[in-house]
C-alpha cells in the first residue's frame, strides 16, 4: 500500500491476472517485462475515494516508478472517457523511461507514452516520453540528451495533434522526427506492433534513417 500526503492511496499487485497479462503479450510483454518496467495492477483511492480497481473488463495498470516519493501513473486502456483513463501522482519533473537509458549511444527516441517507450526498447533502442504530447523535454533534459546520443527522434502520433507537436518539437531544438505512414492504419508503435509486429516498425525506421542519411547502430 502506497500513500501520500495528499491522501491519494495505491495499492499495488504484482500477480497479474491472465486478462491483464494479454493485454501485455500482444506486443510480446510477459510478466518478468512487467516487474522489469514497473508495471502492476491493483487500485487507486484519491482523497478517500475510489478512483478505480482492476477488473477484468476494465483493468487498471499502475505504473509504480517510485514508491518512496512515491511516483506513479495509473492507466486504464479501456476507459469510456478519455478523462479517466489516466491518474498521475508527483509526476511533475519526471521522464517515462529515463531511469533506463544507458550511459551513451547512438540513438535515441523521445515517444509520447509508456507502451511506446517499452515497445522501442523490445526493438533496442532506448527510449523516454514526457507524460504528455502537449509537453517537452525542458532544454537542459534535451541538451544533457544531446550529449549521451548521437541522433534524437521525436516519435508522437500520426494524427493532427502528434504531427503539429513533432513538428514543433524538432524544429525548435534542432531534432529528427519519425511519424508512422498514415497507410499503416496505426497511429503509434504498440499499435503497428500489435496488427504488423516488431518487424515492420522496424523497417519503416530504417527507412527513415536511411532518408535522412544515419547510419545508426542500435544502444541497447
Amino acid at each position: 500500500v502506497i500513500k501520500t500526503e495528499n491522501r491519494s492511496y495505491c495499492k499495488i499487485r504484482s500477480i497479474l491476472t491472465e486478462n491483464e497479462l494479454s493485454y501485455w503479450s500482444r506486443i510480446n510483454i510477459n510478466s518478468k517485462d512487467l516487474l522489469y518496467w514497473k508495471i502492476y495492477s491493483g487500485e487507486i483511492r484519491n482523497k478517500g475515494m475510489l478512483w478505480h480497481r482492476s477488473v477484468d473488463n476494465d483493468p487498471l495498470f499502475i505504473y509504480m516508478w517510485d514508491k518512496k516519493t512515491p511516483i506513479y501513473k495509473g492507466y486504464r486502456p479501456y476507459a469510456k472517457e478519455s478523462r479517466n483513463k489516466f491518474y498521475a501522482n508527483n509526476i511533475s519533473g519526471h521522464i517515462q523511461g529515463f531511469d533506463y537509458l544507458p550511459d551513451n549511444g547512438d540513438i535515441l527516441i523521445v515517444t509520447k507514452s509508456y507502451k511506446d517507450v517499452i515497445v522501442w526498447w523490445k526493438l533496442g533502442y532506448p527510449a523516454v516520453a514526457p507524460h504528455a504530447e502537449t509537453l517537452f523535454l525542458s532544454p537542459f533534459d534535451i541538451y544533457s540528451l544531446q550529449q549521451r546520443f548521437k541522433k534524437i527522434y521525436v516519435n508522437y502520433d500520426n494524427d493532427e495533434t502528434g504531427v503539429t507537436k513533432c513538428i514543433k518539437f524538432t524544429t525548435e531544438h534542432g531534432l529528427n522526427y519519425f511519424n508512422l505512414p498514415k497507410s499503416t492504419g496505426c497511429k503509434d508503435p504498440f499499435e503497428l506492433v500489435i496488427d504488423k509486429g516488431y518487424g515492420e516498425l522496424e523497417r519503416l525506421f530504417k527507412e527513415k534513417l536511411k532518408r535522412d542519411g544515419n547510419r545508426i547502430n542500435k544502444s541497447i
